[in-house]
């Protein structure tokens, strides 16, 4: 039960959309993009190449080869190097359960704990 109140606490200081967390993540994957390059790859999405590794990254289905995205609902240094490339916002492509909405939904909807004694001493009384 406290933990609760101490996220809900933490939640309500946030000063983005998303978590500290979350963001820190975003800002390292925005600085391991500036080392890879967009090629536009007509049907296929985009061609990043970071390094000597090549990743294709469809921005409408969230997906890049490297699957993080799609796993963590983060977008992957290859993906922010495409939104960047076009000139879009990367706080529209992360993930819904990521938003701050969301998780404070979430925290303000528990489930309240019950005293397992007091029902098992009644349960017991009942028998007897």
């Amino acid at each position: 039960m406290n933990r609760i109140v101490q996220q809900q606490i933490a939640c309500s200081k946030w000063k983005s959309m998303f978590c500290p967390r979350i963001m820190e993540k975003i800002e390292h994957n925005k600085e391991i993009s500036a080392f890879c390059h967009v090629k536009w790859n007509g049907a296929l999405g985009y061609e990043v190449q970071c390094h000597e590794d090549r990743f294709i990254v469809k921005v409408e289905d969230k997906k890049c080869t490297c699957r993080r995205w799609h796993l963590t609902g983060i977008p992957c240094a290859h993906a922010i190097s495409v939104i960047l490339f076009r000139k879009k916002k990367i706080s529209r492509l992360c993930g819904k359960l990521l938003q701050e909405k969301c998780v404070r939904s979430s925290l303000y909807s528990y489930f309240v704990p019950i005293s397992w004694r007091q029902i098992l001493a009644k349960y017991k009384n009942g028998r007897n």
